[in-house]
């Protein structure tokens, strides 16, 4: 499963939008290091694109199963909000996407990471 260009540019927006692309992490060793420390219950504060990527890709597999983590029948992979605009009607992806990231930029703002 891999979100598709399209909708990954509008995490990222989306992201932008929030105030919160100050903690997306840089590169892939970034991403390993922050992955690392969040398995040894180090890690405090979430990379919003990353958190976006797992919670969206275990959305789809809660609502639309399995056949998500396979490939698609052009032998590519799924896009689970494709998937989920596919299957739960136009806007779905966007809906999932302005709650989740709406969601975040709330906690950000209550742990004082960001301002009003």
């Amino acid at each position: 499963m891999q979100i598709c260009k399209e909708h990954y540019q509008r995490m990222k927006d989306l992201i932008k939008e929030k105030g919160l692309w100050g903690y997306v992490s840089k590169d892939g060793e970034e991403v390993v290091e922050r992955m690392k420390k969040e398995s040894e219950g180090q890690l405090t504060i979430q990379d919003p694109l990353m958190a976006g990527c797992t919670t969206f890709m275990s959305y789809a597999v809660d609502c639309g199963g399995v056949y998500l983590l396979g490939s698609n029948p052009e032998g590519g992979h799924y896009c689970p909000l494709c998937e989920a605009e596919k299957y739960g009607g136009g806007g779905t992806a966007e809906d999932w996407m302005n709650s989740f990231y709406t969601q975040m930029e709330e906690d950000f703002r209550k742990k004082g990471l960001i301002g009003n």
